[in-house]
C-alpha cells in the first residue's frame, strides 16, 4: 500500500466504502455551515455588546445580552444538535456496513488465502471499523473555532469577582451533574452494546477456528447473517444511547448559555455602578464566553483522532483490497440428485513444491463405505480438502456422478458433500440452533430423529435444557465424543448424499467410538461414507479400503483382499 498514505485519502476510502451514506454526511455539513455562520453572526453581536458596554449604551446592551443568547441558544441546540444527530446516525451506519464488507470478504477467502492469514488480522481490522473511527471523523467536521481556555481563567475570574467566579463554578457542576446523569442511564445500553460485541466477536473468532466446517456446510449465508444481525443491534443500541446524550447535551448547553446571560447582567450592573472597569469587564466577558471544559480534549482528538483514524483505514483497505487474497471460484452448474459416486482421476496436488498427491486415481461407489489409510503425510486429509473444493490448484479431475467438481455451483457443491472433522466446530449457541444452522426448516421431529441416528438424542434429554441447553464456547460443557455425535447429527439433518468422517474416532474412548462406528454403519446403508482411518479395527467391514503412502495409492480393495495380499495394509494393521 502506498507509504503516503494519509487523512484525506483514508476520507476518500471511507466514502468508497460506504456511498450509500454519503448524502447524510453532506447534509451534516450544511447544518455545520449555518452553525458557523450563526456562531459568526453572534460574535458580531457580542461585539457591538461589548461596544456599547464600553460607551455605557446600557440600555441597548441589555437587549443585545438577549439577542447574543438567543443566537448562540440556536446555533448550538437546535444547528449543531441536527447535525450531530445525523453524523452519529450516518457513522454508526458506515461503521457496520464496512464490518459487513469485512467478514464477507473474509467468508468469501480461498482456503489457501485465509490459511495464510493471521487470525489477529481479521479481528483488528473490523475492530479497527468500529464506531470509534467514526467519531473521529464527526468531531474534525464540528466548527474547530473554539477559544481555549484553561483553569487558570477561573482563578482569575475568582480574583477580580468571587460572585461571577462562584456563578462561573455552578454552571460548571450543573454541567458535571447532568453528564453525570447521562451516563447512568447510559449503563443499561452499554451492557446490551457489550454483549452484542461479545457475541459477534465470538462469532468471528468462531469462525476462524470452523472455517472448513462454514464453508462444507454451506454456513457461510446463516453466519453472515448472524453476525449482520449482531452488527445491526449493536448499531441501534449505539445510537440511543449517543442520541440520549445529545439531549442531556441540549439542557447542559441551554443552561450554560442562560447562566452566562445572567453573569453579563451582573457585569453591566458592577460597570452601572461604578464597581469594575472597562477593561476588567472585557476580559472577564472574553474568558466566560469561552467553553472551559472543551479545550484539551479537542486539542487532543485533533491530535491523535486524525492518525488513530487514518490507520484504522489503512487496515480496512488492506484487507478489503489486497489483491493477494484470493476469493474461492465456483462453477455455475446446479446438479441436483446427486447419487454420491465419487471418482478421482490422475489427480496431482502440492501445497508448494512437494507433491502430495501424484497422478492417483481410484472411484467410490454410492451408498458403500469407502476408508483412506496411510501413515501421517501419505495424503488423506488432502484428498478431503479437494474433495471440498479447499483448494483447486490440481491437475486431473475429480467427479461426482461424473460431474467435475469444478463445474459445481457452491450451493450444488455443499448439498452434495459434507464432512465431520476430527475435531468438529460447534457454535456457541443452542444445540437445536445448531442443529438449525444447516437447515433451518427442519422440525422437531427431524431434528430428533438426526440425533437419534447419531446416538446423541438420549444424552440430550438428560441435559438441563434438553436441546435448548447452550454449548460453551469452546464447548466445554460436552466430551469430544458427544460433541462429535452432533456434529454428525448436523451432517444427517443437513441431508447430503456424500459424507466424509476425518479421524472422528481417533481421540475417544471405547464405548464412544463404538456409538460412532455404529453410526457409521446406519449412515451408510443410504449414504456413500468415506473415512480417514486412524485406527484399522474399525473399518474391517468396510466395502472398500485406498492405501496411501507419500501421496501414491499403494493397494485398494476390501479388508480380506488386503490381508490376503499381505502388503501395507497388513503391516499396519500388525504394528
Amino acid at each position: 500500500m502506498d507509504e503516503k498514505y494519509g487523512f484525506f485519502k483514508a476520507l476518500k476510502d471511507l466514502f468508497k466504502y460506504s456511498k450509500e451514506n454519503k448524502n447524510k454526511y453532506i447534509l451534516g455539513t450544511i447544518f455545520m455551515i449555518i452553525f458557523v455562520i450563526t456562531s459568526m453572526f453572534y460574535t458580531t453581536m457580542n461585539s457591538k455588546l461589548i461596544a456599547n458596554i464600553m460607551s455605557l449604551n446600557l440600555d441597548k446592551a441589555i437587549r443585545l445580552v438577549v439577542i447574543c443568547a438567543l443566537l448562540r441558544i440556536f446555533s448550538i441546540t437546535f444547528c449543531h444538535n441536527q447535525y450531530r444527530r445525523i453524523v452519529i446516525k450516518a457513522g454508526e451506519e458506515i461503521s457496520a456496513t464496512i464490518q459487513k464488507k469485512i467478514y464477507s470478504k473474509v467468508l468469501n477467502l480461498s482456503m489457501s488465502s485465509f490459511e495464510n492469514m493471521k487470525s489477529g488480522k481479521i479481528f483488528t481490522t473490523i475492530k479497527a471499523a468500529d464506531s470509534g473511527m467514526m467519531s473521529t471523523i464527526s468531531q474534525l467536521l464540528q466548527e474547530s473555532a473554539y477559544v481555549a481556555t484553561s483553569v487558570v481563567m477561573l482563578f482569575v475570574i475568582y480574583f477580580i469577582d468571587w460572585k461571577i467566579g462562584l456563578g462561573v463554578t455552578a454552571i460548571s457542576a450543573i454541567s458535571l451533574l447532568l453528564f453525570k446523569i447521562q451516563l447512568d442511564k447510559s449503563k443499561k445500553y452499554l451492557k446490551s452494546e457489550f454483549e452484542y460485541a461479545d457475541n459477534y466477536s465470538t462469532l468471528v473468532n468462531e469462525t476462524t477456528r470452523g472455517f472448513k466446517e462454514i464453508k462444507a456446510l454451506d454456513l457461510k449465508e446463516k453466519c453472515f447473517n448472524i453476525f449482520g444481525n449482531d452488527i445491526d443491534n449493536l448499531k441501534d443500541t449505539r445510537i440511543t444511547r449517543r442520541l440520549l446524550g445529545k439531549t442531556v447535551n441540549t439542557s447542559k448547553w441551554t443552561i450554560r448559555i442562560i447562566g452566562d446571560a445572567i453573569i453579563l447582567l451582573y457585569i453591566i450592573e458592577q460597570l452601572r455602578i461604578s464597581a469594575m472597569d472597562i477593561e476588567t469587564a472585557m476580559m472577564v466577558i472574553t474568558y466566560m464566553t469561552n467553553i472551559v471544559d472543551d479545550v484539551f480534549h479537542r486539542i487532543i482528538e485533533h491530535d491523535f483522532g486524525i492518525s488513530e483514524f487514518t490507520a484504522n483505514m489503512r487496515r480496512v483497505k488492506s484487507l478489503l483490497e489486497d489483491e493477494e487474497l484470493e476469493k474461492e471460484k465456483f462453477g455455475t452448474k446446479e446438479y441436483k440428485n446427486i447419487k454420491g459416486n465419487i471418482e478421482l482421476k490422475n489427480v496431482t496436488f502440492a501445497y508448494s513444491k512437494d507433491k502430495i498427491l501424484n497422478d492417483i486415481s481410484f472411484e467410490i461407489k454410492a451408498k458403500k463405505k469407502n476408508a483412506l489409510v496411510g501413515l501421517s503425510g501419505s495424503g488423506k486429509s488432502t484428498i478431503f480438502k479437494l474433495l471440498l473444493k479447499q483448494y483447486d490448484n490440481y491437475d486431473g479431475q475429480i467427479l461426482i456422478d461424473g460431474y467435475d467438481i469444478r463445474d459445481f455451483s457452491e450451493k450444488s457443491l455443499r448439498n452434495a458433500i459434507s464432512v465431520v472433522n476430527q475435531e468438529p466446530m460447534l457454535f456457541n449457541m443452542s444445540i437445536k440452533e445448531n442443529l438449525l444452522m444447516v437447515k433451518p426448516d427442519a422440525t422437531d421431529e427431524q431434528i430428533q430423529q438426526a440425533c437419534k441416528l447419531a446416538s446423541i438424542h438420549e444424552f440430550i434429554e438428560t441435559l438441563p435444557h434438553k436441546y435448548d441447553e447452550i454449548l460453551l464456547e469452546n464447548n466445554n460443557n460436552i466430551s469430544v465424543g458427544q460433541k462429535q455425535r452432533i456434529a454428525i447429527a448436523r451432517s444427517i439433518l443437513k441431508d447430503t448424499p456424500i459424507i466424509l468422517f476425518d479421524e472422528v474416532t481417533s481421540a475417544l474412548d471405547k464405548e464412544s467410538k463404538k456409538n460412532i462406528e455404529e453410526t457409521i454403519n446406519e449412515i451408510a446403508k443410504v449414504k456413500t461414507v468415506v473415512v480417514i482411518a486412524h485406527t484399522l479395527d474399525s473399518i474391517d467391514n468396510f466395502d472398500n479400503i485406498v492405501c496411501l503412502k507419500n501421496g501414491v495409492i499403494v493397494e485398494e480393495g476390501s479388508h480380506n483382499d488386503l490381508i490376503n495380499e499381505k502388503g501395507m495394509y497388513y503391516n499396519l494393521l500388525n504394528i
